[in-house]
């Protein structure tokens, strides 16, 4: 399996855990996900300050068998691509 960590900021850990649902994943535990040839784990989030803001931050772990590790780490990225403005 390849494995991802990455820092989600600005994103509520809520929507995280919805989007790996919605690829059919079963909760396996209060952080862990599993799904078809991937799991994923989903830290506690935390907040971060920046400046004078506050925004959520969530550690994620992303583990997939390697046929699919780069359509499922694109697809996550692209879904949580966001851009200030």
């Amino acid at each position: 399996m390849k494995e991802q960590t990455m820092e989600m900021r600005g994103m509520p850990r809520i929507e995280i855990i919805n989007y790996f649902i919605g690829l059919s994943g079963e909760i396996v535990s209060e952080t862990k996900i599993k799904g078809e040839g991937w799991e994923v784990e989903i830290d506690k989030e935390q907040l971060v300050a920046l400046g004078s803001l506050r925004i959520p931050s969530t550690k994620v772990v992303l583990r997939c068998e390697e046929d699919i590790f780069v359509h499922m780490l694109g697809a996550f990225r692209l879904r949580f691509l966001s851009a200030g403005g």
